[in-house]
């Protein structure tokens, strides 16, 4: 995102602590904010940016709200529900309008929760970006959020093992296809947005 932004001219900072970015983005009039991680968002900057602020949550909102919100699905054996989530922050986590969501897809191709975890994140400053261009282009609209869906918590170290073993097991009986798939779907997003 930084170095995109870097060659678009787009300002692009990063402060000790979220609320020093008041006076930065204060008088600039933001349309859009993109949320990158590291901790809550302060509701007085998310009420800065006319559209809001959008972070991408590493699984399906509503359902999987919080932490460690990848093993979920697996622990459910709903493995078609690993994912993320685009969304306008408001004042609770991860409970603002959707605009979009991506499934992963194969797990049976990844070694590990890990792997599972790195992949979604691959993904994650691509859905960002494309969440925003489509807000503002008109193309995506946010949906207020239906259901409730569950807050999820850190996974105790005895239920991560677990779900490492599941996922390991799962990987021995490999779609040779899952990785090629990904590969492709990688290498179209990027190609895509540097074009």
């Amino acid at each position: 995102i930084r170095s995109m932004a870097k060659a678009m001219k787009i300002p692009c900072i990063s402060v000790p602590e979220l609320i020093d970015s008041i006076k930065f983005i204060d008088h600039r009039d933001p349309q859009i904010g993109l949320f990158t991680g590291g901790g809550i968002m302060p509701q007085e900057i998310v009420n800065l940016f006319s559209i809001g602020v959008i972070n991408v949550h590493m699984g399906h909102l509503p359902r999987y709200k919080g932490m460690d919100v990848a093993h979920a699905p697996i622990m459910e054996g709903k493995d078609e529900n690993i994912g993320l989530t685009s969304h306008l922050m408001d004042k609770s986590i991860d409970t603002g309008p959707i605009i979009q969501n991506l499934n992963l897809g194969y797990i049976s191709s990844f070694n590990g929760i890990g792997e599972i975890r790195n992949a979604l994140s691959c993904f994650m400053p691509f859905v960002s970006v494309d969440s925003a261009c489509g807000l503002v282009g008109g193309r995506l609209v946010a949906q207020p959020q239906q259901t409730p869906g569950r807050m999820h918590y850190y996974i105790h170290p005895k239920l991560k093992k677990l779900v490492e073993s599941s996922v390991a097991k799962r990987q021995k009986h490999n779609d040779s296809g899952a990785n090629d798939y990904l590969n492709l779907l990688l290498q179209e997003s990027i190609n895509s947005y540097m074009s």
